[in-house]
C-alpha cells in the first residue's frame, strides 16, 4: 500500500511523523476557556476565605496582644486584607467568581485550629504563638498568590492579586521582624532570671 494513502486515512486520528504514529490531541477552546474560568472561579472563593481568615486573626491580635508591635501589624493586617476582601467580592458578585460568599469568618482550617490553640494563651506566650503561626499561614499566601499570578486567566483577578502582592509581602516582612524581636526579648527574660 502507498505511504500517501495510508497517511490520508489515519490523518483524522493519527498523525504520522517520520514513520512513528502519534494521536493528534484537540482541545476544544470553549472547555478551557470554561476550565479556566472554573479555576478562577475557585481561586477567589479561596482567597476570600483566606483574608476573612486574616482578618478574623488580626482582630484576636488587637483584642489579646501584650505587644504594640503585634497590635499595630494587626491594624495594617485589617486594612490590607479588607482591601483585598473588596477586591476579591467585587470579582465574586461580577460573576466572575463563585456567587455564594463563604459565610462567617474564620472557616480556614489553619485559622480555626490557631484561635483554638490561642484561647489558654496570654501575654507574651500569645504574642509568639500568634506571630509565629500567622507568619506560616502568611508565607504560603504569598507563595500561592506569586504562583497564580501566573496562571490566572481573568485580567481583573490578574490586577487585584499583583495588587496584593506587596501587600502580603510587607505584613510577611513586618512578622519575620517581629519574631526577631519576640525571640530576643525572651532570650533577654531569661538571661535576668
Amino acid at each position: 500500500m502507498n505511504m500517501k494513502l495510508i497517511g490520508s486515512i489515519l490523518i483524522p486520528g493519527w498523525l504520522i511523523l517520520s514513520g512513528i504514529a502519534v494521536e493528534a490531541q484537540v482541545i476544544d477552546p470553549q472547555r478551557s476557556a470554561q476550565a479556566a474560568a472554573r479555576n478562577d472561579a475557585a481561586y477567589i472563593a479561596a482567597s476570600i476565605e483566606d483574608n476573612e481568615a486574616f482578618m478574623f486573626l488580626a482582630q484576636k491580635a488587637k483584642e489579646r496582644s501584650s505587644d504594640e508591635r503585634v497590635k499595630e501589624l494587626a491594624d495594617q493586617m485589617t486594612e490590607g486584607h479588607t482591601s483585598m476582601l473588596y477586591s476579591m467580592d467585587q470579582l465574586a458578585t461580577s460573576g466572575t467568581g463563585a456567587s455564594e460568599k463563604s459565610g462567617p469568618a474564620a472557616k480556614n482550617q489553619q485559622a480555626v485550629s490557631l484561635n483554638e490553640r490561642l484561647a489558654n494563651r496570654s501575654g507574651m506566650d500569645f504574642d509568639t504563638m500568634w506571630v509565629s503561626n500567622v507568619l506560616v499561614m502568611m508565607q504560603g499566601k504569598y507563595d500561592e498568590l506569586v504562583q497564580h499570578k501566573e496562571t490566572i486567566a481573568n485580567p481583573r483577578l490578574k490586577m487585584a492579586v499583583t495588587e496584593a502582592i506587596p501587600l502580603v509581602r510587607k505584613n510577611l516582612s513586618q512578622l519575620k521582624s517581629i519574631q526577631k524581636y519576640l525571640t530576643r526579648l525572651a532570650t533577654q527574660k531569661q538571661k535576668e532570671r
